[in-house]
């Protein structure tokens, strides 16, 4: 009697630490250990991607670096508006 009731604890606390686990991993499908089908198209597809998006970030920060001594300029036109036939238009 002392032993049924053991493993009915047992198997109740089991449940409950297995339904609380979140580091669980999903359980799936492989191919030749892989949980994902690797081709040489989509290599080829996965490097020229890394290639042009280090190739662009390299290009914006040679903008950056080459743009560096822009100048910036500012004017300000002020009219006299007290006499509107004094002021030449724009």
């Amino acid at each position: 009697m002392k032993a049924k009731r053991k493993n009915g604890f047992m198997n109740s606390l089991s449940r409950f630490l297995k339904f609380n686990d979140t580091t669980g991993y999903p359980v799936s499908l492989t191919y030749k250990g892989s949980h994902s089908y690797k081709s040489v198209i989509g290599g080829i597809l996965s490097l020229m991607t890394k290639f042009l998006v280090l190739a662009y970030f390299i290009y914006q920060l040679q903008l950056v670096f080459t743009h560096d001594r822009s100048v910036l300029t500012y004017q300000l036109n002020k009219r006299d508006l007290s006499d509107i036939k004094k002021t030449p238009p724009i």
